[in-house]
């Protein structure tokens, strides 16, 4: 199961996307957005580009990305672009 949650908060478009897996080890946490870096159990059959091209794209739009694992769910990979506020009223 995939947790994603949308918020805007004034600044920032924010993307929080959240799995039940196993979580990224600690000590590949610094590298999982380097190209390919595949981490010791990297046992899928992936070239470790995805994250790296997730950078790519939020840096060309001046925002930030963070993974970080959360306790009793699994890996978080968090999102901010900076972004005016929407001119959506609430229905």
């Amino acid at each position: 199961m995939i947790e994603l949650d949308f918020q805007h908060d004034g600044t920032n478009f924010c993307i929080s996307i959240t799995d039940y897996g196993k979580g990224f080890a600690d000590k590949d946490l610094p590298y999982i957005f380097n190209k390919f870096y595949r981490g010791e159990s990297g046992i899928t059959g992936g070239s470790g580009l995805g994250l790296s091209i997730v950078k790519g794209y939020i840096d060309i739009h001046k925002g930030q990305v963070e993974a970080s694992n959360v306790i009793g769910k699994g890996a978080n990979i968090f999102i901010r672009i900076p972004s005016m506020l929407p001119l959506i009223d609430n229905f």
